[in-house]
């Protein structure tokens, strides 16, 4: 009796043993799908909210690097709204596992339009001043990635203007969705 019970235990521990093995069916489904595209194009939800929409295009360089541009807009024409457009190249470096995601961090330059509105009191007239200027900037952030290429981002940065800019600064801040194709 007592071999017959460990030679069962033996067998049922064996069968335990092989039971945790993983086919290659299931390391091959667990795999990002979306990872050999190396486009991406996002859009930036938080700025979004404020009127400020802003467009995404990325490029994939290499697994763990990228370019790309942003084009961000005021749709309102808001007096107190100081940034008018802003066209920003970027270049990222991905620290993640998988391709173009993860830890990242950015070097940008900017070219940005703005606009100030000023009321004088004394003589009761309105003044606009205008000015385009080219900046530059950094952000860090993280990009997740879905199996079927969505990807999701935040980041936050800024940048600095030269020139005779208004305002001095532009930022560089996001949750961004979009995808890779």
């Amino acid at each position: 009796m007592k071999k017959l019970l460990i030679t069962v235990s033996i067998l049922f521990t064996a069968g335990l043993g092989h039971s945790q093995t993983v086919s290659e069916d299931v390391i091959s489904k667990s795999e990002p799908l979306g990872q050999l595209g190396n486009n991406e194009i996002r859009v930036n939800l938080l700025t979004s909210v404020f009127a400020y929409p802003e467009i995404n295009y990325e490029y994939f360089l290499e697994d763990n690097m990228g370019v790309g541009v942003a084009v961000a807009f005021a749709l309102e024409g808001k007096e107190e709204m100081d940034l008018r457009f802003q066209v920003v190249p970027y270049y990222r470096l991905y620290f993640g596992e998988k391709k173009a995601a993860g830890f990242f961090i950015e070097g940008n330059m900017a070219i940005a339009k703005q606009t100030d509105y000023w009321e004088w009191d004394d003589y009761n007239e309105h003044v606009r001043e205008e000015s385009t200027n080219f900046g530059l900037g950094f952000a860090a952030g993280g990009k997740f990635l879905t199996r079927n290429g969505f990807v999701g981002e935040a980041y936050l940065g800024v940048g600095r203007l030269f020139g005779n800019s208004i305002i001095g600064a532009y930022p560089r801040v996001g949750l961004s969705i979009g995808k890779r194709f």
